[in-house]
């Protein structure tokens, strides 16, 4: 699932009981008469986005290496933090045919592993099912996942000292989340190469408006390229051949 094909689409099959919803900005921002979905739309995003490195102090105060800990642990350990309603809520969003808020935590028939269960139904998310929902959920909302690598013990301590600190801003980072769209909105509205206005952008998908989010920034890069190499600030190697290509240049 590496080359993940999404452009103009509104679902994504991943199992035979597992279909994927691609929403658009208009849904997880709200229209004027309710509130915006955002900072829930984001949590249980992130269930699925996080890793050991995300729950670093948790894992610590439990006593387990979050160095030792898998991602598919951690999706679990995110999954019993939301609640019930979130999760229903947010399901919609997320999903054409699943409910989150109707699966439990059990173990596998062989019990060797554990996995979520639909309590009605058969459905299951294993920890196969999970890595390609992560991998979709990451594409749909330009996510990288946070695979830090700790070279010894004292960077360990020092990585979870830092999270401590930044813990404190959690209230802050909530309301940032509420408004996460605004910012980028604001800048691709009044770009002159984007199409769509404050109304119409509501319309695109999170995968579309991101994709073009990225193009813009890109065409940006190499327009600055461009004028650095023709002023003299920037002296022109064979290294730029690739990045004054806007289609291809990687920011």
């Amino acid at each position: 699932m590496s080359d993940i094909s999404l452009l103009s689409k509104r679902k994504f099959v991943v199992t035979n009981d597992i279909t994927v919803h691609i929403p658009t900005i208009r849904e997880i921002r709200g229209n004027d008469d309710e509130p915006s979905k955002q900072a829930d739309y984001w949590s249980v995003v992130n269930m699925f986005a996080a890793t050991s490195c995300d729950i670093m102090i948790e894992l610590d105060e439990q006593g387990i290496d979050f160095t030792k800990w898998s991602d598919f642990n951690t999706f679990l350990m995110m999954f019993n933090g939301v609640s019930k309603d979130t999760l229903h809520e947010m399901s919609p969003l997320l999903f054409d045919n699943v409910d989150l808020s109707t699966f439990i935590i059990k173990e596998n028939a062989n019990k060797t592993h554990l996995l979520l269960a639909d309590t009605n139904s058969e459905t299951t998310i294993d920890e196969l099912v999970y890595m390609r929902l992560s991998t979709i959920f990451c594409t749909i909302n330009n996510m990288k996942k946070n695979h830090r690598k700790m070279g010894n013990e004292t960077m360990k301590e020092y990585a979870i000292e830092r999270a401590k600190v930044h813990r404190k801003n959690a209230k802050r980072m909530r309301q940032e989340a509420e408004s996460y769209f605004d910012k980028q909105i604001i800048a691709m509205v009044n770009n002159h190469d984007f199409k769509y206005n404050f109304e119409t952008v509501n319309n695109l998908t999170i995968y579309d408006f991101n994709v073009s989010l990225k193009q813009l920034t890109k065409n940006k890069a190499v327009d600055n390229l461009y004028r650095g190499i023709y002023a003299g600030t920037i002296k022109y190697t064979a290294e730029y051949n690739n990045k004054l290509n806007w289609l291809d240049y990687e920011s």
